[in-house]
């Protein structure tokens, strides 16, 4: 006998299974992937080899290139054989849930045979800049802006100094002018606050009500209990008055005290006077801060501002696969409205589980590792995006490389750790300064590095080390002052580690861009030694004709500033003690008052017994 249940449901299978192999063909699948992935990015995404196994609901491909938006002539990345396993239920609700994925060959920044250009009507997501990126981006041009310098022939021209002095526009003088008008100002307020507090007919009027009631001027026990009650109500308007008078002294204190930092600024003034005048003489600042933000300094934002790129995109897509909630309705009165839950748990749109990863750095250093959650809505699963990888090469040289892209929160936080150790650094090009060797011919290098990402907020730690070095001969520069030549060859037979600590922060509107290396004191020493003579009594000369037109006028607003505050300091003060005098001669008049009234008290009680 024929189960025809059965056989239908097999049969509804079959069909099932031979319509959705009509669908998911492999060549509308990767022209599908293709599509999502370019729109995605903003470039081409390229796959070759793609098939789509839905037995096993296996989907392999060999080899995906992933263009860089911001040179389409370069990939991102690329990559050989990849396998991925997808969960079969989710497909029909449009989800994407791969619980295990395998990618071989992963490189990196690899050249492209063709444009990965998209059309202008393709591009969708070219245009990421995130308010993160914009802002660094505004602080790393600053900084850029910032860098020193060092036109080298500077070293041995002649400096005028007098001609120099008569050019430079002094700001300080006419600043520090400003600063004592305004202090002026403030002054003139606290006159009139103190005059129109300082009310001398009142506190003249009070001494002749104080002395108005001497007990001796009362005749009967009924005026004595007048004047009692009139002793009583002068009591508290002195009191209310004193109160006025502690909240002139204090609020004038605190006033005085904001008035006093005013000639702090100047000194600030005064070195920005001095370094224009500097700046018209053209003789270079080489301090231990600019050596070392010359040498690396550029090299270190740009870094900084690819990986805050990076983020910014990777923030940009976690936005927008969010889940979007629907608008808030206002229905009519009497009206009702749909309220929408969101959900607690559930399958989210698209859920890498765990991809198995291996490929190769532009260096030839094998690595391997892992990613877990790749996912369109970290909230729904509950988890960050977590990257690990690792990897050692036969000459010493190893990766570690972690990463955690926590999205959880309404504030987004990333943090990304680096260890390079014993890298080669043959063939590295250490900086473009004239007075260093350009490359190295031998030696290791060592790197740390790690960044966190907080929202708007950024701190970032990053320490090399280059051991054992040795540099390549190579032609020096032929334009090369013969001075400048010496220094040169001194550096290059001195050399032998380099090691830079950067940090870098952001909070707030607030950049610090620190950076300190080991060459920055021998660098600088050789340099030095050309600033002697002319150039050094040059410098010394200009800090002084500045000083000496500025710091006669920053005294001048010093004791303008505080011949003022002592002058209304004495005034409240001696009104202060009026009304501490009036309140003591009150009480003493208040005492006699009672005093008395208990002695007359007391003798209508002893003649009313008699």
């Amino acid at each position: 006998m024929i189960r025809w249940k059965g056989v239908i449901a097999l049969l509804v299978l079959a069909g099932l299974v031979f319509g959705l192999s009509l669908i998911f063909t492999d060549r509308w699948l990767e022209n599908r992937l293709e599509e999502l992935g370019s729109a995605a990015v903003g470039a081409k995404v390229e796959f070759e080899g793609v098939d789509f196994s839905l037995l096993d609901l296996r989907l392999r491909w060999k080899r995906l290139q992933v263009t860089d938006p911001h040179q389409t002539m370069r990939n991102l990345f690329e990559t050989g054989g990849c396998e991925l396993d997808l969960a079969l239920e989710p497909l029909f609700s449009q989800k994407y849930l791969i619980e295990a994925a395998q990618v071989q060959g992963l490189r990196f920044h690899t050249p492209r045979e063709t444009d990965g250009k998209l059309s202008e009507a393709g591009r969708n997501a070219s245009g990421i800049d995130s308010k993160l990126v914009r802002t660094l981006r505004r602080y790393v041009e600053e900084e850029t802006r910032q860098m020193p310098l060092f036109n080298l022939n500077q070293f041995t021209r002649k400096v005028n100094v007098d001609s120099i002095a008569a050019l430079v526009k002094l700001q300080s003088p006419h600043k520090i002018d400003s600063l004592k008008t305004l202090a002026d100002q403030k002054y003139r307020q606290w006159d009139q606050r103190l005059n129109q507090v300082r009310d001398e007919q009142r506190l003249q009027r009070w001494r002749e009500q104080i002395r108005a009631l001497d007990p001796q001027k009362f005749k009967s026990v009924l005026e004595l209990k007048q004047g009692l009650e009139t002793a009583r109500r002068l009591h508290e308007e002195i009191s209310a008055f004193k109160k006025n008078v502690e909240t002139l002294k204090r609020d004038f204190q605190e006033d005085a005290a904001a008035i006093r930092q005013l000639p702090r600024q100047v000194p600030a003034w005064i070195e920005q006077d001095y370094r224009q005048a500097l700046a018209l003489a053209r003789i270079p600042d080489v301090s231990v801060k600019n050596v070392a933000r010359l040498l690396f300094g550029q090299r270190i934002l740009n870094q900084i501002q690819t990986i805050t790129g990076y983020v910014g995109q990777a923030r940009y897509y976690a936005q927008k696969f969010q889940a979007a909630r629907p608008a808030k309705e206002r229905p009519p009165r009497l009206q009702g409205q749909y309220i929408h839950f969101g959900r607690v748990a559930g399958t989210p749109k698209f859920w890498i589980q765990r991809v198995e990863l291996s490929g190769e750095t532009a260096a030839g250093l094998q690595f391997s590792g892992h990613i877990s959650d790749i996912v369109s809505n970290q909230r729904v699963v509950g988890k960050p995006t977590v990257i690990e990888l690792g990897g050692r090469r036969p000459d010493g040289a190893a990766l570690n490389f972690q990463a955690t892209l926590n999205y959880l929160e309404d504030t987004p936080r990333e943090a990304l750790q680096l260890n390079l150790s014993g890298i080669p650094l043959k063939d590295e090009k250490l900086t473009d300064f004239a007075l260093l060797p350009s490359r190295i011919a031998r030696g290791k290098g060592f790197i740390e590095a790690r960044i966190d990402f907080a929202g708007e907020e950024l701190r970032s730690r990053i320490r090399f080390l280059g051991k054992a070095l040795q540099f390549a001969e190579e032609q020096v520069p032929p334009k090369l002052h013969p001075r400048l030549l010496q220094i040169r060859r001194a550096l290059v037979g001195a050399i032998q580690e380099v090691e830079f600590q950067a940090e870098i922060r952001k909070t707030g509107e607030q950049f610090i861009f620190h950076l300190s290396s080991n060459l920055d004191e021998l660098v600088a020493g050789e340099l030095k030694k050309v600033l002697t003579g002319e150039v050094q009594q040059a410098r010394r000369k200009l800090e002084q004709k500045v000083r000496a037109e500025v710091e006669p006028r920053k005294a001048e607003l010093e004791r303008f500033i505080e011949q003022h505050r002592q002058r209304l300091t004495r005034e409240i003060d001696a009104l202060d003690q009026q009304v501490q005098q009036l309140r003591r001669q009150l009480e003493q008049q208040k005492k006699a008052l009672e005093d008395r009234i208990k002695k007359e008290g007391k003798g209508l009680l002893d003649k009313l017994f008699k």
